[in-house]
């Protein structure tokens, strides 16, 4: 992970078997309208047309591959090649609302203090008869690593992610997080995602929400323990 004061925010998008959604993905990041940024695309070893999609793009992205390992081997691929003094997440079947980065990076000018800055998630379902994405309920926060802009310092202290999680591996970070005494800023009246639910969801084989819940939980105390030894 480096700083580089020529790129001001790294854009870091995991694919796998992506081709049907990343085109609106990355329309969503190109229309942010936002100089100093840099797009990391890491191909966590498609077998569609996602490099095909990708090439398409070659322009405005860095583009790299690597072998199936699971979405944390490539986001922590896509931090050790980013040049940003913030850094931010998007997954490949969700789209960012407009002006989502212009207003995570004004926060993070007016707060300061703020390690890491985030705004709502506005839930979408896929209608299979009118090929269409429909909201359902309110914007809500939720702990996403899509929804947040996060300074390279804080990305440095809390860590990689863990590779040894397919699913899950957001919510750990956060809860490193928390651990580490990262700042988190949350703003209220800002909606910076529509996350897009669908039959290829990766959290469609997530285990029961108590289960997963308290995984992380052993998890975190065990590190406590640790800590403390």
């Amino acid at each position: 992970m480096m700083e580089n004061s020529a790129v001001e925010i790294s854009v870091i998008i995991p694919v796998f078997n992506g081709d049907r959604f990343l085109p609106a993905a990355m329309e969503s990041v190109l229309g942010q309208g936002i100089s100093l940024l840099e797009i990391i695309l890491v191909d966590d070893g498609s077998t569609d047309n996602t490099s095909r999609i990708a090439s398409e793009y070659a322009k405005h992205i860095r583009y790299f591959y690597q072998d199936n390992q699971g979405p944390s081997a490539a986001r922590n691929k896509g931090l050790l090649h980013a040049k940003g003094n913030f850094i931010a997440f998007l997954d490949y079947d969700d789209c960012w609302t407009e002006n989502n980065l212009k207003i995570l990076y004004q926060a993070h000018l007016d707060f300061p203090e703020a390690d890491i800055v985030m705004g709502k998630i506005q839930e979408e379902i896929f209608d299979r008869k009118s090929n269409s994405f429909n909201k359902r309920g309110v914007p809500a926060f939720s702990l996403s690593l899509v929804t947040i802009l996060a300074k390279i310092s804080a990305i440095n202290k809390i860590g990689l992610f863990n590779e040894s999680m397919r699913i899950g591996e957001d919510k750990d970070w956060f809860y490193r997080a928390r651990e580490q005494g990262i700042t988190l800023k949350l703003l209220e009246n800002h909606v910076a995602l529509h996350h897009r639910r669908h039959d290829a969801n990766t959290t469609n084989t997530m285990a029961t929400p108590e289960s997963y819940l308290l995984k992380l939980l052993r998890m975190s105390i065990e590190r406590k323990r640790t800590d403390k030894t």
